[in-house]
């Protein structure tokens, strides 16, 4: 029966699991339904299925589209905050469109592809089910009910409820609960893998390199990024946002795949390397990612660099090279 199982969630799985070159079916291509989301009055991104999720997300790197102005001109079209963008609003932008710091999602990841697809309050929809992420968990809804992730988050910081890293949680019919564990730092991922470096001339603007390697349950990626950062009133504080300036990323990598419920056994691999360079918010490179409910592969980097380069006004270039 175990055997029975596994081999049909791999074959669920197993479409939503691809390489970053696949061309998409220009057949699914089109807009993304919009609309109000089923947990807070804002909008929020709803697919249909994980193909038609997969293809918008092919459609993204293979275009290699600058998710900030995607971003800047789906608020213009459609009203929708991504969650990248409210990270980059400043305080007059937030106060205009009635954002609250207590109500925006904390997604520890710099993938700007995941990013751009979560709203302010880390949701998208698809298949009729919301995934949202905040803080450690990532939730699963079939129903419009928010009172049930109150619940929840009360009974687990009472104690009521344990759970651990990379567990899947059955809290009742209407909601499923993910513990990521992407905020812990491992000698198995790269998420502490991240450098600055700050301009000569200017010091509040900084390059910031990046490897990543997260894994969401829904959506899986591994990749690398450079953006260049200004210290800059947020909110009501002050905080880095992106900027827009000469950017570069150059890699080499070596990766593996592995099961997302064991990392023992690879199941094969891939080799990439590319040299990116544009006047843009920021660089970002998805090597490879995976979606489904769950996604099926969690990625590992063997060996490699990923080297990251910015100008600005009045500096030399800033590098940075972190090693796999």
């Amino acid at each position: 029966m175990k055997k029975i199982f596994l081999i049909a969630l791999l074959l669920t799985c197993l479409i939503g699991c691809k390489e970053e070159e696949v061309i998409a079916n220009s057949e699914n291509e089109g807009a993304v339904e919009v609309r109000e989301s089923k947990l807070e009055n804002r909008n929020v991104l709803n697919f249909r299925n994980f193909d038609e999720l997969e293809n918008t997300i092919h459609q993204f790197i293979e275009k290699d589209k600058d998710l900030m102005e995607e971003s800047i001109m789906n608020l213009k079209e459609t009203g929708r905050i991504s969650l990248l963008l409210a990270y980059n609003f400043e305080s007059d932008e937030a106060q205009k469109y009635g954002l609250k710091k207590e109500n925006i999602a904390k997604v520890n990841s710099d993938d700007q592809v995941l990013l751009y697809l979560l709203n302010a309050e880390g949701e998208i929809v698809v298949n009729e089910t919301t995934y949202k992420i905040d803080e450690n968990f990532v939730y699963i809804l079939k129903r419009n009910n928010r009172e049930i992730l109150q619940k929840f988050l009360a009974e687990f910081k009472e104690g009521k409820i344990k759970t651990k890293d990379r567990k899947l949680l059955e809290y009742n019919e209407d909601l499923q609960v993910y513990k990521h564990g992407n905020s812990r730092e491992s000698i198995h991922n790269v998420q502490q893998r991240t450098e600055y470096g700050s301009f000569f001339n200017d010091t509040s603007v900084r390059v910031k390199a990046r490897q990543f390697d997260d894994y969401w349950f829904f959506y899986s990626s591994i990749g690398a990024i450079t953006k260049t950062e200004q210290f800059r009133r947020v909110w009501f504080w002050n905080s880095w946002v992106n900027v827009i300036t000469s950017n570069r990323l150059r890699f080499s990598v070596a990766y593996q795949r592995f099961h997302f419920w064991s990392t023992n056994v690879p199941l094969g691999g891939n080799t990439m390397r590319d040299d990116i360079n544009r006047r843009t918010y920021a660089i970002n490179k998805v090597y490879e990612f995976c979606v489904g409910p769950p996604a099926l592969y969690v990625y590992r980097a063997r060996l490699g660099f990923t080297q990251h380069e910015a100008g600005w006004y009045g500096n030399n270039s800033q590098r940075l090279t972190l090693g796999y």
